[in-house]
């Protein structure tokens, strides 16, 4: 399974499980491997039992967190990386999983106090300055929005979705020209970035730059045919 053969450790990981039905290790294991082959109903369930049936794996509880977040499965994903949480409140990774789980699950406050636990945590966490952005942003906070972004682009100015999303903001608030340069540098970054590429071709519209508008909403309908405001753009 690590040297990328999955499929060829099933059968001996079935084998040391027909011998001891109660290895959780090996069941852990053989949900991993099944997950990696594509079947996730079968890996998840591997997955439960093993955390069911061996007290040791109490740490292994985040991965599975981390595979219903994946999958959208919001509601045991709160459930999982709560208890990773509980085991280990001092991981700044595993409190941004749990406030993704709780967004996805619509629990915002849930979600806010743990992207600030974490950055109690590790203050230039730019993955948690962002989604607490985006919650910013979300809640029409945008001034301390744009203070974390820019935070974080203090700490690492490669990020596409830090410029991306601090275009957004401030092109809500106005400052279109600070806007532009914050989209052309999400870009500059990822040329297929399809937020990004949104966002500019709208700041090209109103600033009446049809001929590069409509290249970028083109742009967007290569990436996703069937994104509907680059389709509402192109058919005015």
């Amino acid at each position: 399974f690590r040297s990328g053969r999955p499929r060829e450790a099933v059968a001996p990981l079935e084998r040391a499980l027909a011998r001891n039905p109660r290895y959780g290790r090996a069941r852990f294991l053989l949900g991993q491997v099944r997950l990696a082959l594509g079947e996730h109903s079968a890996g998840i369930d591997d997955l439960r039992e093993a955390l069911r049936t061996e007290d040791r794996l109490e740490r292994e509880r985040a991965y599975l967190g981390a595979v219903y977040l994946e999958q959208g499965a919001y509601e045991d994903a709160v459930e999982y990386l709560t208890a990773a949480v509980d085991l280990h409140p001092d991981y700044p990774d595993l409190r941004l999983q749990l406030a993704m789980a709780h967004l996805g699950h619509g629990d915002p406050v849930q979600a806010r106090e743990h992207l600030q636990a974490a950055l109690a945590i590790h203050p230039a966490f730019v993955k948690a300055l962002t989604v607490l952005a985006r919650l910013e942003v979300r809640e029409r906070r945008f001034d301390n929005a744009r203070t974390l972004l820019e935070q974080a682009l203090d700490e690492s100015p490669g990020f596409a979705d830090v410029h991306c999303l601090l275009g957004e903001v401030r092109l809500e608030t106005g400052d279109e020209a600070m806007a532009e340069h914050a989209f052309r540098e999400a870009l500059h970054r990822n040329p297929e970035y399809v937020d990004a590429l949104v966002g500019l071709g709208l700041l090209c519209r109103r600033k009446g730059a049809d001929a590069e508008a409509k290249e970028c909403f083109h742009r967007v309908l290569d990436l996703d045919p069937a994104h509907p405001v680059a389709l509402s753009q192109l058919e005015d």
